[in-house]
């Protein structure tokens, strides 16, 4: 049964669209929706991911009383091979994520997810600059950011040129073989209250810390 499942993953995820750099990615998020209607899922031997990122949308419209928006969104990440986490549970991933603020609506401030093996809950926070500065974005407003797994066993997520930075051992990450990027995903429970635009130009880095 697991090798069925193991197989009936690969072929649907070969048909994936491939990543590639230098490529830009459009992605529209759906009043009501979690992610973009196209394939959730990259394939590609890559240890970094990121780029220039711009996200719009209508701002007015993502007030949430409910909610507050006390969660998370993701932007984007990357997680291990997916066979060992689908189906081992052994769950390991760095997402680039986002939230607003209220009642400031007029930007996104970033931060990361970041789940670890073996630990249940994840790490999440706001990306800070060095001198303790939320990161925040205005919409419309190009940003870089990336994501990158070191061979040593951690991950790294940066803004900007190093303008924030986090770094979160996971000493497992050295066993895995390739990785899978993850597009973007609006919220946990509640979906998008109104579309959400992302555009992300990817590009290659060399930074290493």
């Amino acid at each position: 049964m697991r090798k069925l499942i193991v197989i009936s993953l690969l072929v649907i995820l070969s048909g994936c669209k491939l990543w590639k750099w230098g490529e830009t990615y459009h992605y529209h998020i759906p009043t009501g929706k979690h992610s973009d209607t196209n394939c959730p899922m990259i394939i590609h031997e890559t240890e970094v991911w990121g780029g220039e990122m711009i996200m719009t949308f209508n701002p007015e419209r993502m007030i949430d009383t409910v909610y507050n928006f006390s969660y998370w969104n993701k932007l984007g990440g990357m997680m291990p091979d997916i066979t060992s986490n689908m189906i081992e549970g052994k769950h390991q991933s760095a997402r680039v994520a986002w939230r607003i603020n209220p009642p400031d609506v007029d930007h996104i401030y970033l931060g990361y997810i970041v789940y670890v093996y073996g630990k249940t809950e994840p790490y999440r926070d706001y990306l800070l600059t060095p001198e303790g500065e939320r990161i925040k974005v205005s919409i419309g407003e190009p940003f870089y950011i990336f994501v990158s797994k070191n061979k040593a066993g951690w991950w790294g997520i940066t803004y900007g040129h190093d303008e924030a930075y986090i770094k979160i051992v996971d000493p497992y990450l050295k066993r895995e073989k390739f990785m899978v990027v993850m597009d973007p995903y609006y919220g946990g429970t509640p979906p998008a209250p109104t579309g959400i635009n992302i555009s992300l130009k990817i590009k290659d880095t060399t930074w290493i810390y």
